[in-house]
This record gives C-alpha cells, structure tokens and sequence, in this order.
C-alpha cells in the first residue's frame, strides 16, 4: 500500500498507483488517505478496472486481479456477480447512465467517457458488508464531493468523486499549493 510522505505527495495526481492492493489515482487515493487519517476505517476492493492498467499492476505487484472484461464475460459463474460491460462502466472511466456522472451540469450518457475523478471505487466500512456510507459521509465532512450512485442496492459498496478532488486537497494542504488541477 503507497504511504504519502513529502516526498510523493507531489507527484502526478492523474497516474496510477497501489493504494489499498488497488490501483487508483494518487489524486483518489490522497483524498482516500485524507480521511483514514480523520478516523475512517474501510476496505477497498475495486478501482480502475481497465484491462491495461490491471495487466501492468498485476506484473508489478504480483496481484492476480481481473479487469472488467474478465468480469463482464464471467458474470453469472461461481464466485462471479453481475457485472456491467467495460464500456458502460466507471471502473473503465464510462457512464452507466446514472444521473450522478455529469459534468459542468451536463448528463453524461451511457457508454461516454467520464472525468478521471470519476472513477469508480468499490469500498466497505469496516464491519459493513455492502456499505460505504460512513466513508463517504467522512469524506463529505472533509469537503469533498463524493456520492454513492446506488445506495440501497447490491451496489451500495460502490463510490465516485463527483467533483476534481485537486482543490480540496491543496485547500487542505494534503498536497503542495501549486499543484495543478488538470488529468493528465
């Protein structure tokens, strides 16, 4: 698991790191950490989902972890859920349609590329099963903008940042003042 010091917590927030045996966004897991150091205690089991990216994480950190496509063709077999196609889904940075991913007020509909801050991320409150609502209300406390698309639902695990995590952290000085906001 990546422990920020001074001197990574300039480093590109748009790459992926491991955060949690996962990979994410340094900019999502700074934000991540932010409110583990405030008192939340959670268990990450899904972020960026894309093929590519689980490929090269799993060589370099030697995890066995499956992309979306090995998912979506798995759904339905033992030890397998139901599970959205890589193009429809925010683990791949794609909108399902839900009315959470806009951007600028704009509805982003099924199957269009969604901001890097959207990603989805699977998380559980410690002690919950299928729950990340003390997280995100955490999170929501620290003063970040973040939802979870499905409460109530099979999918209540589920979380994204509905706003660019970059200002909040500078505002918060979790990362130096100059850093800038743009994904890439």
């Amino acid at each position: 698991m990546t422990q920020f010091t001074e001197q990574n917590r300039d480093k590109p927030m748009w790459h992926t790191i491991a955060f949690h045996d996962v990979p994410m966004f340094r900019a999502l897991a700074l934000a991540l950490d932010d409110a583990q150091d405030h008192g939340a205690k959670y268990a990450i089991f899904s972020a960026d989902r894309r093929d590519a990216v689980i490929e090269r994480f799993n060589a370099k950190y030697h995890t066995n972890l499956h992309g979306q496509q090995y998912l979506y063709d798995h759904q339905g077999q033992p030890g397998f859920y139901a599970a959205d196609s890589p193009t429809t889904t925010s683990h791949c940075l794609f909108s399902d349609g839900n009315p959470v991913y806009q951007d600028n007020g704009r509805h982003i509909p099924a199957g269009q590329r969604i901001p890097q801050y959207m990603l989805g991320i699977d998380a559980c409150d410690a002690g919950a099963n299928n729950d990340c609502s003390r997280l995100v209300r955490t999170l929501e406390g620290l003063g970040y903008s973040v939802t979870r698309p499905y409460p109530g639902t099979g999918e209540a695990h589920h979380m994204v940042f509905t706003r660019n995590p970059i200002p909040t952290l500078r505002k918060r000085n979790r990362i130096p003042k100059d850093t800038p906001e743009g994904e890439k």
